[in-house]
Parts: structure tokens; sequence; C-alpha cells
């Protein structure tokens, strides 16, 4: 009996793939919790389906897209990485490291981050833009066939990375041919325009970039402890401080976005991890997500500018390149990943639904999709190829809204977030009453 108990169960692993008697393996994946120096990835807990059956069609799609990855951001480096590197120096010194110690590596590691190669795009950044451009060219096929009669165009905020990101997708979409066919449309970023910008928080005059900072600080000092507890045993003559644990943190994911591999990384648990990724989920919420006031009027505009791209027809695909800050605060002004409270700051909030690592890594993409079953019309968000149903409004087929109740949606929160000139103090000069970039 015990020998055909074993034959029925060897049986069952053969033909349904399934070991009976090995446990399942906890994988933890690290770079999944950087927040926004996050590689793209793609995280679908609801398991709802981004795809659609043969009886709809997509008739139009407007994607918001983050530049791909980079070297290193100018804060994070003159603010964060640069004055760590300083006192790295120091430890050298006056530091002789124990070969079986973690922070032995340190002697001999050397900077991959300098003054020239802030901002600047990864070869990887540059790939993966391009791979985007090919998903595009298959996803959509039908609306790239080019007999055009008119150049296609995409859009850009004016710095380097968002251009080259945007002229990688390019190439991507239409193979490298065609490419003098098409138009790179570059929008400043100054600080004077208005509504009528990619970049709202940099023409918003009440936005200050350091909101946020406090709280995040809060929680640094809190989840640091333990961190240089462990390290600073190894130390005898240096000791390390919160802002350095912050970054080496960083580094450990801006230079796995480099090489795909640092040996700062290995310095953390999983909890530290977790612990950084929450430093940056507290930050974003306090400034560019809920727990800013600003946020919904910084944009409202681009949304009502886009809801209108609907029902015009001078493209099928609209593909805008922005920086990090844009995907957060339209996000919010949908009512999408809705926190209503405050994060602690002497532990991690487990159930928060804003978890920054989901939908602002480098490349991520909010699309806006519109398409048709038997002659009725709707309107999915997905935000990197998860299905986002929007509040109140997800009684559509694949939980989407019905196109008309969609543009209502927006109207009514045009109609609540539109004072922006106000809200931003804005001088006269200064004021623009709709974006016109897409005309």
């Amino acid at each position: 009996m015990k020998h055909i108990c074993i034959l029925i169960l060897t049986c069952i692993e053969v033909v349904y793939g399934t070991n009976l008697f090995r446990k399942n393996e906890y994988k933890f994946t690290h770079w999944k919790h950087y927040s926004g120096i996050s590689p793209y990835f793609e995280s679908n807990q609801e398991q709802l389906n981004p795809q659609l059956d043969r009886t709809c069609q997509i008739n139009k799609s407007i994607y918001l897209i983050r530049h791909g990855r980079i070297v290193v951001d100018d804060y994070d480096y003159f603010n964060v990485i640069r004055p760590f590197l300083k006192r790295l120096n120091q430890l050298k010194q006056v530091e002789q490291l124990n070969k079986n110690s973690r922070l032995n590596f340190l002697l001999n590691w050397q900077s991959p981050f300098a003054n020239e190669t802030v901002e600047q795009m990864t070869q990887l950044g540059l790939i993966e833009s391009y791979q985007f451009g090919i998903e595009l060219s298959l996803k959509h096929k039908d609306f790239f066939l080019f007999n055009r009669t008119t150049k296609y165009r995409i859009w850009a905020a004016a710095s380097q990375r968002t251009k080259q990101t945007a002229e990688q997708i390019l190439r991507g979409l239409f193979h490298s041919t065609n490419v003098n066919e098409t138009e790179l449309i570059s929008i400043s970023e100054d600080k004077h325009r208005g509504t009528n910008s990619l970049t709202p928080t940099k023409t918003c005059h009440s936005f200050r970039p350091s909101d946020g900072s406090k709280q995040a600080n809060t929680w640094l000092k809190f989840y640091s402890k333990s961190i240089l507890k462990r390290l600073n045993s190894e130390l005898k003559h240096f000791q390390l401080t919160n802002r350095d644990i912050f970054a080496m943190q960083q580094i450990c994911a801006y230079e796995f976005n480099l090489k795909e591999f640092s040996s700062f990384c290995s310095l953390f648990t999983i909890e530290d991890t977790l612990a950084f990724e929450y430093y940056f989920d507290v930050k974003y919420h306090y400034e560019i997500g809920y727990g800013n006031r600003l946020t919904p009027y910084l944009a409202i505009h681009w949304l009502k500018s886009i809801s209108n791209l609907f029902n015009q027809s001078k493209q099928n695909v609209y593909l805008t390149v922005v920086h990090r800050e844009m995907l957060s605060i339209v996000l919010v002004t949908l009512g999408l990943f809705n926190q209503t409270n405050d994060f602690p700051l002497n532990e991690i909030d487990w159930h928060r639904p804003f978890r920054s690592s989901w939908f602002l890594s480098f490349l991520s993409r909010i699309e806006f999709q519109l398409f048709s079953c038997s002659n009725e019309k709707f309107i999915r968000i997905l935000s990197n190829n998860k299905v986002l149903p929007i509040p109140s409004c997800s009684q559509g087929i694949y939980f989407s809204c019905p196109f008309k109740l969609f543009l209502h949606y927006i109207d009514q929160r045009f109609q609540q977030y539109r004072h922006f000139n106000q809200i931003c103090q804005l001088n006269s000069n200064e004021t623009f009453s709709r974006i016109d970039f897409y005309d």
C-alpha cells in the first residue's frame, strides 16, 4: 500500500509539475523596493487581466511615461552621496578593516558617480527604452503602419534624460526606420509656464520639494539605529551616522541600476531594504501624494487636456515622457492608491496603499486606454500594466469606466481643482487657461 501511495504521488508530480515534498521557497527581490530608484517591474497583486478579449478593441491609448534609468539623480548625488564619499575617504585613512568584515570591500571600492555622470542615462536605461518602443509597436501594430500624411509626434519634458528616453522609444517603435517621419516635441521646464507645462511642481510657486523631508528623516533616525549598531561594531576609529546609512542604501540602489550588482546591497537585510522603501513612501506622501493639499491642483489641467484628446483623430497613441513627480500627482488626482491616513514614523504601515515602488520606478508608465466592446466605449487606467479601477467608476467591462462617465469624472475633479493660478500664487504673466502643446 505504501509503495502504491508513493507511485501515485510521483505520477502527480510528473503530470502537474508539482513537488509535494518540497516547501515553497521564499524569495525577496530587493531591487523591487527602491521606490523611484527601482528598475522597471510589473506588480499585479489583484491579478486583474490587462488583456482584452477578441470582441473588444483598443481605439486610443495615452501614455504618461517616466524616463529610463539614470546613473544618479542630481539631488541625491550632491546632497546625499557625495558628502558620504568624502567621509568614506576619512574612513579609509583611519580604519584597517578585517578581511572578514562586511565593510572590507570599502577599501578598494571605486565610485561610479561623478559630477559629469549626474542625470546621465545608463546603457540599460537606453536599451530598456528602445525595448519599450518595440513592445508598443507590437501592442498597437495597427496604429503604426506607416502610411501617414503627417509626422508621428511624441512629447517630452525638456531635460536630456526625458528627451533621450523619448528618442529611444521612437527608435524601438519604428525599428530605427522612418524616424525622420516622427517629431519629438520638447516642453520647456521654465518655472513661468504655469499650467502649460509637464513639470507643474516647478511652475507652482507654492510647491516646496522639501515637503516630507522632516517626516522621512524622523523615520530614518528610527530605523537606522539597528543598522548603525551592527555596522559600527566593526569599526574602531570611525562611526557611521544615519545619513551615511541612507547614502549607502542609495549607492546600493543606483549602482545596481548601473551594473545589476552592488556590494553595498550585501550590507542590508530585508528589513533594512523595506525600511528604505518606506522612507520614500513617507517623503512622497507629503510632497507629491495625498499628504500635500496642492497635489490635485498640479495635475488636473493635464488630465483635462488628455480627456479632450480622446475625441480627436490626429493620433491613436499619445506618448509623453516626464519626471517621476508627474506620475504620482496624476495618480493621486485620480484618487488611485488612496492613502487616507498619515504614515506612522516609528513603524512601517504594512497596509498602506501608497507604495511608490509600484508606480515610480524608472520607465514607469500610466496608460489611459479607450476601448470599445459591442459599440460601447470604456476607459481603463493601467499603471505598469496593472489595471487600476477608478474609484466610483469601475462598473464597466474589465473593471473599466464607461467613457461618458469618465469624462464626467474628470470634469467634476476639474471644477474642484482648476484654480492652479490662485493656489500656486502665479503672476499675471504666468497664467495660462489651458495646456496647448497637444494641439
